[in-house]
């Protein structure tokens, strides 16, 4: 099975968009967490599963999508994950928004 961390920056960018739409729907903020998490857990038994990052295009930056949110992460090996963003689609990506 796959190791996958979070980064402290996934961490409070998953919490952020929740909070963002939890002024409008309580039931969408919920759901938003829960499907982000079901799909990071989907890493651990195919940890290649997510397509590469486009604007980066390195293989080893890869992401998967979930609504209007991207959520990036970075292979380390091919045991290890690690959980970079939870990136709101309208925003541009660089590595710098990755690593923050």
């Amino acid at each position: 099975m796959v190791k996958i961390t979070w980064s402290t920056l996934a961490l409070e960018s998953v919490h952020a968009a929740s909070e963002f739409h939890r002024a409008y729907s309580v039931g969408f903020a919920d759901e938003l967490i829960e499907r982000v998490f079901e799909k990071v857990f989907l890493l651990e038994s195919h940890p290649l599963m997510g397509r590469i990052i486009p604007e980066l295009n390195q293989t080893d930056l890869r992401e998967l999508l979930y609504k209007q949110y991207r959520i990036m992460y970075q292979v380390l090996t091919p045991n290890d994950l690690a959980i970079l963003v939870v990136h709101h689609g309208s925003k541009p990506v660089s590595l710098e928004s990755l690593f923050g």
